[in-house]
């Protein structure tokens, strides 16, 4: 999938929607403009083992499938395991994006250094996440 793609913390309950509280959200980032031949990275803090959804607010994109879930359920029949993640956002109507960005910080990326405050980004092809303990 290309064009814009967002990392954006969401809800077991409304798949395809921002959580609330929001968590986090890189925004749209056009990963065509990593920087030293790396594509972009969203890095978010994860302090404990709760289930955390994630999706991509671009287009459909949450729809086709492109959700994550971070320290799923072992039990695929539960809501906050990845299959029925993928399940409920291959259902959901629409595809929200956060009215804001916060929680991480954006690297390789040429526009910006912090994924806290840049509004101009418009396209990207990738965006990686990664993960501090």
């Amino acid at each position: 999938m290309t064009n814009n793609h967002t990392v954006t913390f969401g809800d077991f309950n409304a798949a395809c929607q921002p959580g609330n509280p929001l968590q986090f959200n890189s925004g749209f980032v056009p990963a065509n403009q990593g920087t030293n031949g790396q594509q972009p990275s969203f890095t978010v803090n994860v302090a404990n083992t709760n289930p955390i959804p994630i999706y991509c607010a671009q287009a459909q994109h949450c729809q086709a499938g492109m959700v994550h879930v971070i320290n799923p359920s072992e039990n695929d029949d539960d809501a906050s395991s990845l299959v029925q993640f993928q399940r409920a956002a291959s259902k959901a109507e629409t595809n929200t994006p956060a009215n804001q960005i916060t929680g991480g910080t954006l690297a390789n990326f040429a526009g910006s250094s912090s994924g806290s405050s840049n509004k101009e980004r418009k396209r990207a092809d990738l965006v990686s996440l990664a993960f501090e303990a």
